[in-house]
């Protein structure tokens, strides 16, 4: 089958990670695949970039920024607007989509694609959406936290500054507008987690597929010793990001490293080390070298407030490590109340914080989840065949 997958990198975030996982799994069955991407960052040529308008594309060498994007943004947040501008013809037009039997769409967020192409698209192709967040289902925000106004029309948005953020409140006739393409659309859209599809309907469940398993041989100390990590120590390990994002539990993490400042603190994902004091921070690494810290940890903290799923709480579970969460995307599936881990009261820092206390003076045995690469190349294989 020749699969075409959009999203808007072919590299960096969860969907990316998804799309990649699931482009690779589909090869090795036989399946030929590409993709198709705002941005393209690795090498290879079933990866291809769409194009730049002729003055975006100038100012993009001239400068060395990516000016089409940030002005896309500001365009964007003006207009109070992120559906109608982007690629149209290019992308009807474009040989692979005309290549493909199936399209496959990932995040159509970031000024690069117009929603309703996935009208035209989807008269002559099997088009099937996987939602990697809420976008799709509201007036504007990509997380909508403790709001509901989803569910009713949007509109006296309190959030506007979230991404991706409007000047002004346009979010009511966007969740229209949103509205009126999926019903226009012959597509199939998929979620990641049984809160995203409890709240979708109409959605498909199917959980994305992470690498589990690939240290099996290693031990902790090895690998502490290979990571240059304490042997002695209890590590604490979280998915730093860089900056104080509350939305993925920054506030937590900052007072929790206090309360437990005797322990060693491992934040991945970023290098900025004054962030938060007496944090080790390493930057970003490869899927493995982050695998191996996991393994290493005594228990990984995963406090964010949102989730469609949660890719790393499950890739430390993977690795065979306990973690201490709220009850957010994928966590209620893959944690058994102080059996395998720890759920938390959501936002609540006491709890979370007897979580991290009752993990590391506890023997827990995480035992097996089957969230497999494999598996959910399965269940794409079926939707694609039906679809």
């Amino acid at each position: 089958m020749k699969i075409l997958m959009i999203n808007k990198t072919d590299k960096y975030g969860g969907a990316a990670q998804v799309m990649q996982n699931l482009a690779n799994g589909l090869r090795k069955n036989g399946h030929e695949v590409r993709c198709l991407v705002r941005r393209k960052f690795t090498d290879g040529d079933n990866v291809a970039e769409l194009n730049d308008d002729l003055i975006g594309g100038a100012l993009r060498k001239i400068s060395g920024r990516d000016i089409p994007i940030v002005v896309g943004n500001w365009r964007d947040a003006i207009l109070a607007n992120d559906i109608e501008f982007g690629a149209s013809k290019e992308i009807i037009n474009h040989p692979w989509v005309k290549w493909a039997e199936v399209i496959h769409c990932h995040n159509l967020h970031g000024n690069y694609f117009r929603l309703d192409n996935l009208i035209e698209l989807s008269k002559n192709k099997k088009v099937v959406w996987t939602w990697h967040d809420w976008w799709p289902y509201t007036g504007h925000c990509a997380t909508p936290m403790n709001c509901k106004r989803y569910k009713t029309g949007c509109g006296n948005c309190p959030n506007l500054a979230t991404y991706q953020n409007f000047l002004w409140d346009n979010t009511a006739v966007m969740w229209q507008e949103k509205r009126r393409i999926i019903k226009e659309s012959r597509i199939v859209i998929t979620v990641p987690s049984k809160e995203m599809q409890e709240k979708i309907p109409f959605a498909k469940l199917v959980h994305n597929g992470v690498i589990m398993g690939d240290l099996v041989n290693l031990n902790k100390v090895d690998l502490r010793i290979e990571l240059g990590l304490p042997i002695n120590k209890k590590i604490i390990m979280f998915l730093a990001y860089g900056w104080k994002n509350v939305d993925k539990g920054w506030n937590h993490i900052d007072k929790l490293s206090k309360a437990f400042s005797q322990d060693y603190w491992l934040g991945v994902g970023a290098n900025k080390t004054g962030l938060i004091e007496g944090i080790n921070y390493i930057g970003v690494v490869d899927q493995l070298t982050l695998h191996k810290y996991m393994k290493a940890a005594d228990i990984f903290v995963f406090p964010s407030l949102a989730e469609s799923f949660g890719m790393t709480a499950v890739e430390a579970m993977g690795q065979g490590t306990p973690i201490a969460a709220f009850p957010v995307g994928v966590v209620p599936e893959i944690i058994e109340h102080k059996k395998n881990g720890y759920i938390a009261k959501y936002d609540s820092f006491s709890d979370l914080k007897d979580g991290v206390e009752f993990i590391l003076n506890n023997k827990i045995n995480v035992g097996e989840i089957d969230f497999s690469i494999n598996k959910m190349v399965k269940e794409y294989e079926k939707i694609y065949a039906k679809s």
